[in-house]
């Protein structure tokens, strides 16, 4: 690998603006002013395909004012419009980037508070998903996921919505179709932030990681991580016994479940969800990224306080070596990912190194065995959030503030 391929650079300067009407969550209640009775039919029809789309009306879109719009008014956020400017890509940092399997779709999330859908390997923008927001922090996305063949979506966000109490984490699920449109099949509130999502093999499992107890607006027993059946939405595990934020998931392909704490634990979960290892992580006390290889033998884990990766025994946590990192004493690799075929480790953090008098954040690559393979790829000014494998090599997304964020490729 000897260069970067760029799927989505910053753009120019001078860039295309167009204003687009967005719909602002600023709480619970019926909007000042917003009454169907006094609306025409063609109001009623456009407030009611905003509801439906915002998950809260469930009835027929025919302009008729009705209790059942009434209720959906009094569910959902404030329906007033205000403007907002679109440039094409994301004017704030990206948090989290997921990709199917097979590289054909790509979704970020960001604090712009926007999900874009971006068609592969065209690179281009495909959809712009703008869900209830409001003040403040109010619909911000968080975490994402694209389930292997692309069939779900899962994402989280500090909702439009209100639980009365000020918070309202909310988590997202869709079906893709097979146009790349998703369609919301569930949406579901907790009293903590979802901060780690993860799909199953099988895309019939979904797991979540919530913020820890120490976060602000923490329900009690809110905390922890979480196992989902996604056709029905019962909940097949619930493990509250973290201390800290629940930061890394992943399945294996022989559907266990390994989830990394900022309570500097690490915890495996067999196929059957009991817990059948916790093990202190051994390079730092924040392991975050987690990536499993495609053989289901390796874990690796990257860190949030430390230049380093672990690779552990995927069934056991025992370690079994550690990256090539002792030239940095600065940093972290706290994103971590394998290739297709498990032959190369890819990380990515705050980790930087000088280039030609300019310092850029580094992604580096290991074989199995932690060994390092050929030179650090110096790929952004500025914080690497974000790595997924990507069809034959893998995609990345770095916090470019001021100048707008869009996802990248490494070959």
């Amino acid at each position: 690998m000897t260069r970067i391929k760029v799927f989505w650079a910053r753009r120019a300067a001078i860039v295309p603006v167009i204003a687009v009407l967005l719909f602002a969550g600023l709480g619970p209640g019926r909007a000042a002013g917003l009454d169907p009775v006094k609306m025409t039919t063609d109001e009623i029809k456009a407030l009611e395909q905003r509801l439906t789309d915002a998950g809260c009306y469930k009835g027929a879109i025919d302009g008729a004012a009705a209790t059942a719009l009434d209720d959906a008014i009094k569910a959902c956020p404030d329906q007033r419009p205000f403007l907002r400017i679109e440039t094409g890509m994301h004017t704030g940092p990206i948090n989290r980037i997921a990709a199917d399997s097979a590289c054909s779709l790509l979704a970020t999330t960001s604090d712009d508070k926007t999900v874009r859908l971006w068609s592969l390997p065209d690179g281009k923008l495909h959809q712009v998903m703008r869900l209830p927001m409001g003040e403040g922090d109010s619909g911000k996305t968080w975490a994402i996921r694209i389930s292997p063949h692309a069939q779900l979506m899962g994402l989280s966000r500090q909702d439009g919505f209100s639980l009365g109490d000020g918070t309202a984490a909310a988590l997202y699920l869709y079906q893709i179709g097979k146009t790349g449109e998703p369609s919301l099949l569930r949406r579901t509130t907790f009293g903590s932030r979802v901060i780690a999502i993860a799909f199953s093999g099988d895309e019939s499992r979904l797991a979540v990681g919530f913020k820890g107890p120490q976060g602000a607006g923490v329900v009690a027993g809110a905390q922890g991580g979480r196992v989902i059946d996604v056709k029905s939405g019962h909940e097949l595990l619930a493990d509250a016994d973290y201390q800290s934020d629940v930061i890394g998931l992943a399945f294996a392909p022989d559907g266990a479940l390994i989830a990394s704490s900022w309570d500097g634990q690490l915890r495996r979960y067999g196929p059957d969800l009991k817990l059948t290892a916790k093990r202190a992580a051994p390079d730092g006390e924040k392991p975050s990224g987690i990536a499993i290889d495609p053989a289901g033998r390796r874990v690796a884990i990257g860190y949030m306080d430390e230049a380093a990766v672990s690779i552990l025994d995927a069934k056991t946590l025992v370690p079994l070596a550690k990256t090539q990192t002792s030239d940095l004493d600065h940093g972290d690799f706290f994103s971590v990912a394998w290739s297709h075929n498990g032959a190369t480790l890819i990380a990515g953090g705050t980790a930087t190194a000088r280039r030609q008098d300019e310092w850029r954040n580094f992604l580096r690559r290991f074989d199995r065995d932690g060994r390092s393979q050929g030179a650090d790829i110096g790929v952004s000014g500025d914080t690497i959030m974000d790595i997924q494998p990507c069809g034959q090599g893998f995609a990345f997304a770095a916090a470019i503030h001021c100048s707008g964020s869009s996802p990248y490729r490494v070959p």
